[in-house]
């Protein structure tokens, strides 16, 4: 074990612990000194072309652009009634209340997959219900 994993075991073990070290940690991260810092980091040029470096690398990816397609085609079906929007949670029927933007609080799960036969087979989950499922899956 190299010292980076050492260091990173003993910070695990120190939040799961909840020692001191661990309590200063939470509040020094929850400071707007904190806060401030890591915005200021983020807005900085070399950070902004990092960031769109990776986005570029990332939407190239095979995988990442079947998933948009799919995505892509329970939008247009969406905007040409072709699939209809359901007003609740197909899972926990929970109430569909929009977003303070406008849109809508449910999610389109492809849950057979990515595949073209199955651009369109979906159900329309909560966002906790799809926060469950990701944890559920481990994506």
């Amino acid at each position: 074990m190299n010292k980076k994993e050492y260091q990173n075991n003993w910070k695990k073990e120190q939040i799961i612990n909840n020692t001191d070290y661990a309590k200063r940690q939470r509040i020094y991260k929850n400071s707007d000194d904190f806060k401030n810092r890591r915005k200021e980091l983020r807005l900085r040029k070399e950070a902004k072309e990092k960031q769109m470096i990776y986005q570029r690398e990332y939407r190239q990816k095979p995988e990442v652009k079947i998933k948009n397609k799919a995505r892509q085609a329970v939008r247009f079906a969406l905007e040409k009634n072709i699939l209809k929007r359901p007003d609740q949670c197909e899972i926990c029927n929970k109430k569909d209340i929009p977003l303070t933007d406008g849109r809508s609080s449910l999610r389109a799960d492809h849950y057979l997959g990515y595949e073209t036969i199955n651009y369109l087979k979906v159900i329309f989950i909560c966002v906790k219900c799809d926060g469950k499922q990701l944890r559920k899956y481990g994506a």
